[in-house]
């Protein structure tokens, strides 16, 4: 996958779209410590997204930029 690959720009939005859900969701579950972000329900959720973004150094690391 090049620098430049659509495939590329589509995975960095959602790689956003998850940094933007994470900088509002821990702030809010670490100050309110709120029952419903408690459930297995969020805790897998945010388990998939931290796979996500460890997944995400991979792909760059694979990803080759030309000048």
């Amino acid at each position: 996958m090049s620098f430049s690959d659509p495939k590329k720009a589509k995975w960095d939005l959602f790689i956003i779209f998850l940094a933007l859900y994470n900088a509002f969701s821990i702030p809010i579950e670490v100050c309110f410590k709120l029952e419903e972000m408690q459930g297995v329900g969020f805790i897998t959720l945010n388990w998939v997204i931290d796979f996500c973004f460890v997944l995400d150094i991979v792909v760059t690391f694979h990803t080759s930029f030309i000048d």
